[in-house]
């Protein structure tokens, strides 16, 4: 199940994708983060724990990076599956497109309305997620 929003600006892919590769920068865009370490550099493979509010110590690898342009992140949650984070930069009619998208692989891979409203929730914060991540850009 996958959820995805994306909208589009006028700052460049250059000018967003250091918001991405810097974790320390995700605090200007994830109202809810609380701690981030990354274990070495950004890229495919790389692991590391993130907190959210609220919630204990979550590790967390980027399952692929696609430098200047995406990178997908993916973090276990116990009883519930990998939730995979992609957040997409691409060229559109002189624009930059960007899109958040949150997809739930449930235990046992079978969807649910529990894991419906788990993913829902999950989603909830990314629209305001885009917007930060644009105001800081501008900054």
């Amino acid at each position: 199940m996958k959820f995805s929003y994306e909208m589009t600006t006028d700052l460049s892919m250059e000018q967003l994708w250091p918001y991405y590769a810097d974790v320390k920068r995700w605090f200007a865009w994830e109202s809810d983060l609380e701690d981030i370490e990354l274990d070495g550099a950004f890229a495919t493979g790389t692991t590391g724990r993130m907190t959210m509010t609220g919630q204990p110590p979550m590790p967390y690898t980027l399952v692929k990076v696609e430098e200047g342009r995406s990178f997908t992140d993916k973090s276990t949650v116990p009883d519930v599956g990998d939730v995979y984070f992609a957040h997409e930069l691409a060229e559109r009619d002189g624009r930059t497109l960007i899109r958040h998208s949150v997809e739930l692989v449930p235990v046992g891979g079978v969807d649910t309305p529990d894991t419906a409203h788990a993913a829902a929730g999950i989603f909830s914060d990314v629209p305001d997620s885009v917007f930060a991540l644009i105001k800081s850009a501008r900054e």
